[in-house]
């Protein structure tokens, strides 16, 4: 009977609470944007504190890559020595192999110089700078 009762008690003290207006909604939100910016300002101490030890991993997986790749292309070649018994399609076949590489690398790096380069940047720029030369020319026939 007293669990009913303070569960009564407790419900009529929400019942005669005010409902929250704008001045508890503008409030809250920018409680929300506080923490969600406390969070951001955590989370980017932690990416800083951790690139040292990203750059040391990925100048690390350097050497290794390297040596994989140079692995891999013997191997191709010992296969085709093997296969055909003649050194010189085996030598050909890790040069080969290596230009693969190179040229690989190469369209890669075009592609990402390009998107450097801000293509769709400049036509726009473009195209505003012919619409305001066009626009003063027309000002100037009038």
């Amino acid at each position: 009977m007293e669990l009913r009762d303070e569960n009564k008690t407790a419900q009529d003290s929400l019942n005669q609470r005010p409902l929250p207006g704008p001045k508890d909604s503008a409030i809250l939100a920018m409680d929300s944007l506080l923490t969600l910016f406390q969070l951001f300002k955590s989370e980017a101490a932690l990416a800083v504190s951790s690139l040292p030890r990203l750059i040391a991993l990925n100048l690390a997986l350097i050497p290794i890559a390297l040596l994989t790749w140079i692995s891999f292309g013997i191997l191709a070649a010992c296969g085709v020595y093997e296969w055909t018994g003649n050194v010189a399609y085996s030598a050909a076949t890790f040069f080969v192999l290596q230009v693969a590489l190179i040229a690989l690398l190469e369209s890669r790096v075009r592609r990402v110089r390009t998107r450097l380069t801000f293509p769709e940047s400049r036509r726009g720029l473009a195209m505003m700078h012919a619409s305001w030369k066009q626009r003063i020319e027309h000002e100037e026939r009038r």
